[in-house]
This record gives C-alpha cells, sequence and structure tokens, in this order.
C-alpha cells in the first residue's frame, strides 16, 4: 500500500465555504410571467482516489444536487452524508484498501447488516477508564443537542445563541477529528488526553482555556441526560487565562493626521467622530437618523450585519444584503454623548444620505427606509469590509503604520484600535470602574479595565488640565474633545505666560506741563512707576 494521507477532519481541519450545506435557489421568470424555482445543494466530501504517482489520497470534492424544495434538498444531504458516513467506516474498519467510493457501493464484502450497524467495534475497549453511555450516541449529536437546549434573553425575548457562537461551538467540536466518528461509550478518557495534548501546542493558551471550559460543561449536560456515567472533560488539565497582550493605541499626532485628512470628507470625518467615542465599527455604519437626539447624545441601537438574500424585500443580485441587528450586548444598547463642536459633523454628514429600504431586526410590519449617518459615496449603506478596506487607506496615506504597532491584522485598525486608544484616555481623565463599564458599554467591568485599558505615554500633568473640568460622567468626552480642538489649534496648556498687569493710581498733587517732576516716594519693592500724560502713575506688576 502507498503513501497514506488522512482526510483533514482528522488534522483538526475543515473546509469553510459559504452556501455549503444550506439550499439556495435561483428564480426564473418564464415568458408566461410565471416564477421557475431551482433550488440546488452543494456538499464537501473527501473521497479516496489514486493519484497518478500511484499512492492513494483523500481527495476533496463539491458535488452539487437539485431539487424540488429546500426541504427535497435537505433530504438529499441527509442521504448523502449517511451514505459518506458509511463509506468511511468501511475504510477505517478495512484499513483504507484500494477502493473508491463507487467500487464500495459493488463490494459484496459491505452487507446490509455492517451498513446498517456503523461505527460499532467488535473488540471490547482498550482501556478500563471508559464512561459507558446508556445508548450508542455520537458526541457531534448531543453537542448540537447541547447548543440547542441553551437560550439567552434578547429585547425581553427568550432566543437562541448568536450564530458567530454557535460557529466557534462547531470549530470545538471539529477539532476532536476522528473522536467525533466514534460512539460516546467507545472513548476514553486516554483517548481525550491525547487529544487534548495535541490541541494545546497548536492553539493560544486562551483559546485552550475556553475550549476546556466548554467541553466541561457539555460533559455535564451529557451526563445528566444519561448520555454519560462519567463526565471525561473534566479530568482535563486546567489551563489558565494567559494574561492579555499590550492593545495597539493611537498616540495624539496619530489622531490629528487622521483628522485633517478626513476633515474634508463629510462620511469620513463623521465616522472617525464616532469611533473617537468608542463605537463599534458595525454600530458606526449602522447609525441612522432616529438615533440622533436633540440633547445632543446618540442612540445605539442596531449593529450593521448581513443577511441571505431570499428575495423578500428586494430584488438583487448579491446573496448577502445589509440587515440591522441587534448589538452586540444589552449594555452597547445606550446612550453615548457626542460634544456641542463635533455634533454638525454628523448633522452634516446626514444630509448627504438617501433613503434606503434595509431590513432591521426590530421591523414589526417589515423592512423600512432608513438614513444613514455615515453612507458611502453614492448615500446609501456604507458595507463593513468596504468601510475598513477605505479607513485603512487613509491610514497608509498619513503614515499610520498598525504593523508597526505589533499588530498586522487587516481588521485591527478600524475595529478596536479605536475602543483602545478611548477607554485609556478615560483612565488617564481619572473615570473609576463603574464610569469606565457605562462609556465603554461592557457588560462586565473587568473586560474595560484589564483588556482595554493601555498606558498613555504622554505626560500626566496635559490630562490633570483638562481632568479639572470633569464633573459628571457627559464631561469625559467634551473634555477629550476639548484636548484634541486646543492641541490643533496649537494651544499647550502645560506652557502658562507671565500675566503683565498693569495698575494705575491717582496723584495726591498737581502739576502743570514743562515742570519737573518732582521727588516721588520710593516704591514698594518689585515695582516702578511712570508719570503718564494724564497724570497718572503707571505701575508694572
Amino acid at each position: 500500500m502507498g503513501r497514506t494521507r488522512l482526510p483533514s477532519a482528522e488534522k483538526n481541519k475543515s473546509p469553510r465555504r459559504r452556501g455549503k450545506y444550506r439550499p439556495t435557489v435561483r428564480k426564473y421568470t418564464r415568458p408566461d410571467g410565471t416564477i421557475l424555482e431551482r433550488w440546488t445543494i452543494q456538499f464537501a466530501a473527501e473521497v479516496w482516489k489514486p493519484q497518478p504517482d500511484g499512492n492513494w489520497e483523500f481527495v476533496r470534492e463539491y458535488p452539487r444536487r437539485r431539487g424540488e424544495s429546500a426541504k427535497h434538498c435537505e433530504e438529499q444531504m441527509a442521504e448523502f452524508i449517511e451514505e459518506h458516513n458509511r463509506y468511511n467506516v468501511w475504510l477505517k474498519e478495512n484499513e483504507y484498501p484500494h477502493a473508491t467510493k463507487d467500487q464500495w457501493r459493488t463490494q459484496s464484502v459491505v452487507t446490509p447488516t455492517t451498513i446498517d450497524s456503523p461505527r460499532i467495534e467488535l473488540t471490547p475497549p482498550v482501556f478500563t477508564d471508559v464512561a459507558q453511555s446508556l445508548t450508542p450516541v455520537f458526541l457531534d449529536a448531543v453537542a448540537d443537542e447541547f447548543m440547542q437546549s441553551k437560550r439567552r434573553y434578547q429585547n425581553g425575548k427568550l432566543v437562541t445563541l448568536s450564530a458567530t457562537y454557535m460557529e466557534r461551538v462547531q470549530v470545538y467540536v471539529r477539532s476532536l477529528g476522528s473522536l467525533v466518528n466514534k460512539p460516546m461509550n467507545q472513548i476514553s478518557r486516554q483517548d481525550i488526553d491525547l487529544w487534548f495534548r495535541e490541541y494545546q501546542q497548536d492553539h493560544q493558551q486562551n483559546t485552550v482555556n475556553r475550549l476546556r471550559g466548554w467541553f466541561a460543561s457539555f460533559g455535564e449536560y451529557a451526563v445528566a441526560c444519561s448520555y454519560w456515567t462519567a463526565n471525561l472533560f473534566a479530568s482535563l488539565p486546567k489551563v489558565s487565562a494567559q494574561r492579555q497582550e499590550d492593545k495597539p493605541t493611537l498616540t495624539f499626532q496619530e489622531i490629528d493626521k487622521i483628522w485633517t485628512e478626513a476633515a474634508s470628507d463629510a462620511n469620513l470625518a463623521a465616522l472617525f467622530v464616532l469611533l473617537r467615542f468608542g463605537l463599534r465599527i458595525g454600530e458606526a455604519l449602522a447609525l441612522t437618523s432616529e438615533c440622533l437626539n436633540d440633547d445632543g447624545s446618540i442612540r445605539v441601537k442596531y449593529n450593521l450585519s448581513e443577511t441571505p438574500n431570499d428575495g423578500e424585500y428586494i430584488q438583487s443580485k448579491n446573496k448577502m444584503l445589509p440587515y440591522l441587528g441587534s448589538t452586540k450586548t444589552r449594555a452597547s444598547a445606550s446612550k453615548v454623548r457626542i460634544p456641542k463642536q463635533w455634533m454638525p459633523l454628523l448633522r452634516q454628514s446626514l444630509a448627504c444620505a438617501k433613503p434606503m429600504i434595509i431590513k432591521a431586526f426590530d421591523d414589526k410590519n417589515g423592512p423600512r427606509e432608513h438614513l444613514f449617518v455615515v453612507s458611502n459615496n453614492k448615500g446609501i449603506c456604507w458595507r463593513d469590509e468596504s468601510a475598513k478596506r477605505g479607513v485603512n487607506k487613509l491610514l497608509d496615506k498619513v503614515g499610520v503604520d498598525i504593523s508597526s504597532k505589533g499588530h498586522s491584522l487587516a481588521h485591527e485598525p478600524v475595529n478596536h484600535i479605536w475602543r483602545y486608544t478611548y477607554c485609556s484616555e478615560l483612565v488617564a481623565l481619572g473615570a473609576n470602574d463603574t464610569e469606565l463599564q457605562s462609556l465603554m458599554r461592557h457588560t462586565d467591568a473587568n473586560t474595560s479595565k484589564q483588556i482595554y485599558a493601555q498606558v498613555r505615554l504622554e505626560d500626566k500633568k496635559l490630562f490633570d488640565h483638562y481632568r479639572k473640568q470633569v464633573s459628571t460622567l457627559h464631561d469625559y468626552n467634551q473634555a477629550i474633545a476639548d484636548m484634541d480642538e486646543d492641541r490643533r489649534a496649537g494651544i499647550n496648556p502645560l506652557v502658562v505666560k507671565k500675566p503683565v498687569v498693569t495698575v494705575t493710581a491717582p496723584l495726591s498733587f498737581s502739576m502743570t506741563p514743562g515742570t519737573p517732576m518732582p521727588s516721588l516716594p520710593k516704591p514698594k519693592k518689585g515695582l516702578g512707576g511712570i508719570v503718564d500724560t494724564d497724570g497718572y502713575v503707571k505701575v508694572d506688576i
């Protein structure tokens, strides 16, 4: 047998392809005006094939199936996955023979009994510390059930977990590799320890800490539901969370360069005003006209995301459409005070916007028109990726290099470097933990002070000068704006000029013009006087 290259699932890798395992539809208009729908679904599978060099390797293929509806496509997907799982089990049980999937279908050795009972080993387990389950279930199925049982409150309603968190959990489960295709009653503690040691070598310490915590809670759920008699994940060694590395922040010189370059563009100026006060990029792009209040504040209400194009409210060739989703957390949906000298910049950018029909999470009567405070050059919604490219291009133009700060990720300058800068300035201005949590709109105060707050290298006396004008929570943003405006105007509060005070005092005697000046009393130390033409003595201090 030639060289064997195992499937990517056993190498802790998995493909991420848009549209995979998701039915898609294309609509065509017939000459008589009726609509023709063609549903298609795509799979991702690795099949055992011979190579030109004589070796056998796993090759990834993306077969497609067509159906009459989305349900029909999903049924075909279920049949395909079931058949493919039987094929993989047969390969493993026979030590990867030289047989393709088509040859496997015609194998006489594959009896219906073998096919109907996949993933069952005839030999007893090697290790004795195996958590026996009451029924032969698989770990990925229990994980799906565990995540579906979890709920969270959002806007007073009980909803499922976010799609981002569900994707992270799927990555956790796929990292188990071959253990996913093994019944839970045959997974031993030694198998889990071996997998965990390999995972630790390839991932960061904080990632390993989060993964261990999730699997520990998953094991408790499996035991509570009688899928397992013992939680084997609880025996994994504990991994302490590593201290977060120093986050990049913008210096005053870099902020001034960015502001000078963006001042000529109304949309960019409005975007940097919002980023300056800690808004996330999605929150800034999702700010609409109804979010501007008359009291000089804004209401963070939406977060710009995407939704599949189902043709319900807009006809577009794009597969994904912009969507006004809810904020990241409930604490994120709050008011943000905008200084009075910068609020007109938001109004000016709003005047360039054009109405756009877009779907929002709180629209009860369907999608409606929205005016965006920060829009693109066409006056409509500025998409997230396009805005990031525009900001990164501006940073390159003014010479602000984020990679020199130790972070070369393309999304870092736009997403959070502004929040790190904002939080660090709040700490320098004297904000306590409660004020920091409120201004940063965080659910946990530790997130603000342990992750976002960084050390500022500027002179502390500069912040002390503006700290004196902070008396309420809303004065912090005003102090930051005054600090920026004074710096751009060339005003340095640390340089104090010695004042010249002029004191005038009437003389106690009269003089006629041309008469010599009589002797005056010796002035006090530090004072000097001259006689004015009006008969007054001018004294400089």
